[in-house]
């Protein structure tokens, strides 16, 4: 009966630790058990659903927490004293959150069509030349000049509208994620257009 507990309160406390989360200062978020935080990295062991389990170092001043299923958390991020506008723990936290909000729920909308077809037209009309290339570079530029408006469909709590810090997360997520779309729908428009080009010529 012993053994039996002794195993059964193993298996447990692996379980807990196999439910940690690791939060980065970017917003990204890794589900898996902690190995040590005594160094300059932390190591942590990234637990993926039908994947091998995967051993990845993270430098300290990356990483924001780490939670337990338990719901305690372990700060990482500490303000440094000597830049005047470094954030408060609290105010990176709103500014994370703007993070998350923007990288699962902004919407780019006309970025994929207009990458697309601008990048279809460069490489059709220039037939095939290499200049054409400079298009999506161009484009890649281009969709970040619009505002970026906070869409209120993607807040994941009303508690964070008007917060300056997490408007500013999410601006810079937001803006991340049209700069991704811009680069695959611009260049995958090109070499579409390119290869009809070529085709029909």
């Amino acid at each position: 009966m012993k053994y039996f507990i002794f195993i059964t309160l193993i298996l447990f406390s692996f379980l807990l630790k196999g439910q940690e989360t690791l939060l980065l200062l970017n917003g990204k978020q890794f589900s898996g058990a902690t190995l040590d935080t005594a160094g300059l990295k932390i190591n942590f062991n990234i637990y993926r659903p039908g994947k091998k389990v995967k051993q990845k170092s993270f430098y300290r001043d990356q990483v924001f927490s780490i939670t337990n299923e338990l719901g305690e958390e372990h700060v990482f991020y500490y303000p440094d004293m000597y830049f005047v506008n470094e954030y408060s723990i609290e105010d990176m936290r709103f500014d994370i959150s703007g993070r998350i909000d923007a990288r699962n729920g902004f919407k780019t909308k006309w970025v994929y069509p207009v990458g697309i077809a601008s990048g279809f037209l460069a490489g059709f009309f220039s037939k095939g030349s290499a200049l054409s290339a400079l298009v999506p570079v161009v484009y890649i530029g281009v969709v970040q000049i619009p505002i970026v408006k906070i869409q209120h469909e993607s807040i994941s709590n009303p508690d964070f509208v008007g917060n300056e810090y997490y408007a500013g997360g999410y601006d810079q997520s937001a803006r991340m994620k049209r700069t991704k779309h811009a680069i695959i729908s611009g260049f995958a428009g090109l070499i579409a257009g390119i290869f009809i080009y070529e085709v029909t010529k």
